[in-house]
């Protein structure tokens, strides 16, 4: 695998395990790499530690299930991986900027940290340009317009 592909795969597994306990040694075991290796290839290409970048995307996807169900808070909490409903309350106010209890009312001050996309250019000697966007469930081609496994 590339590192691209690598990378690809690593966030598609993390988004497919966002409600289960996983380790930076279960993502760099599904993609057949060390844990400091993907550490340093993640962080330097996101700029974002992947512990940050996990915990980003349970806040965001636990203030959606709290504005579109009627879940409480506590299973909320646990379904993302928190040890406490307090330990999630401290976490969501930091994140969202508001507390969990007000995520129903308030659910237009919701952030929204959307996953990550991996989007490499490459520029040749006559002006030509390609873009490829990598996503979780493959690339998509600018140039041909369509998603590709």
């Amino acid at each position: 695998m590339t590192w691209i592909q690598n990378l690809t795969e690593a966030l598609r597994f993390i988004e497919d395990n966002l409600t289960n306990d996983i380790s930076i040694e279960d993502i760099s075991k599904h993609v057949l790499t060390s844990g400091s290796n993907f550490q340093r290839v993640f962080n330097a290409v996101t700029r974002i530690p992947v512990s940050e970048y996990i915990r980003n995307r349970r806040l965001t996807m636990a203030g959606q299930e709290l504005f579109h169900t009627n879940a409480k808070v506590t299973d909320i909490a646990m379904r993302y991986q928190y040890d406490t409903s307090e330990s999630f309350s401290k976490a969501f106010q930091r994140f969202h900027e508001i507390p969990p209890s007000a995520a129903k009312k308030q659910g237009d001050k919701l952030k929204n940290y959307r996953p990550l996309a991996i989007n490499v250019t490459i520029q040749g000697e006559f002006d030509s340009l390609i873009t490829v966007l990598w996503l979780a469930n493959g690339h998509f081609c600018p140039s041909c317009e369509q998603t590709c496994p």
